[in-house]
């Protein structure tokens, strides 16, 4: 493992900027990235009527996330890069991360705006918000095809390793890069999430594996899925959004109870989803 690049300590900027309240109004839709339209996606999150796309600045979106200020993150694995979008904009990106990247697998942002991407050149990078520098950057050494951020700022991922995956956690964040592999037996292990009890999301291909602190065996599952792709949860947590690469379909299901509640697909104007979130997503 290489040492981290660098120390990503918390500007004074950034946490005033997470605490001062934003005065845009927060559209109520699901984004959803379409890989074969190579676009983003936007239904209404009650009614699934289509509300718009954005186009400008997507290439290839392999995952899609909301931050507490509902900006738009979208991993955009054939343009090797993360395009940021301001609340509700279906124009051009604001700003687009590319520093240290390859092919993007997976994008998340914690509270004060700091911004993670998961690469399949192995490496996992943090950015300020707003600056193309990866501030620390650790190399895993396997395609890093998840990441997660809690409160705490602990970093957990999903990576491959021969025919299967792991999950490892960066204790208080990658300063030192010092990862703890979890033992947590999975036969996949793509998107992450994170819900309010602190409890691990994980799309497992067959289902979504979650998995309670301290994080050392599957708690329980939810769904019933040919390749459970990616994983997010709405604010409140009553809603998970799961992507299906065999099918190219968002299930939405109650949580944590596991029932469907709706599946989105060709008939809302989807060709191949690999990833989508709600507004307000559930970022802690």
């Amino acid at each position: 493992m290489l040492p981290s690049r660098g120390a990503a300590t918390l500007r004074s900027s950034d946490l005033l900027q997470s605490l001062r309240p934003t005065t845009a109004k927060r559209p109520q839709v699901i984004y959803i990235g379409d890989y074969t339209y190579s676009e983003v996606k936007l239904l209404h999150n009650k009614t699934y009527q289509d509300v718009g796309v954005i186009q400008n600045g997507v290439s290839g979106p392999i995952d899609v996330f909301l931050d507490n200020r509902a900006r738009l993150y979208v991993a955009n694995y054939a343009g090797a890069n993360v395009t940021e979008y301001a609340p509700g904009n279906t124009g051009g990106p604001i700003f687009t991360y590319s520093a240290g990247m390859t092919k993007p697998l997976a994008v998340t942002v914690d509270t004060y705006g700091n911004v993670f991407e998961a690469d399949t050149n192995g490496r996992l990078n943090e950015f300020f918000q707003g600056q193309d520098v990866d501030v620390a950057s650790c190399s895993v050494g396997n395609p890093v095809t998840g990441v997660a951020v809690d409160s705490n700022g602990d970093v957990f991922i999903s990576f491959s390793v021969g025919n299967g995956a792991q999950l490892a956690e960066y204790v208080g964040g990658l300063q030192t890069c010092s990862e703890s592999v979890l033992p947590v037996s999975l036969p996949a292990a793509a998107g992450l999430a994170l819900d309010n009890n602190s409890n691990l999301l994980v799309a497992s291909n067959s289902n979504v594996a979650v998995i309670a602190p301290p994080y050392t065996t599957v708690t329980s599952t939810i769904g019933s899925f040919a390749f459970a792709r990616d994983v997010r949860l709405n604010k409140t947590n009553t809603l998970a959004f799961v992507s299906d690469r065999s099918t190219g379909e968002v299930t939405i299901l109650n949580y944590p109870g596991g029932t469907t509640v709706k599946v989105l697909g060709t008939a809302n104007g989807i060709l191949f989803a690999e990833s989508a979130v709600d507004t307000p997503n559930a970022v802690y």
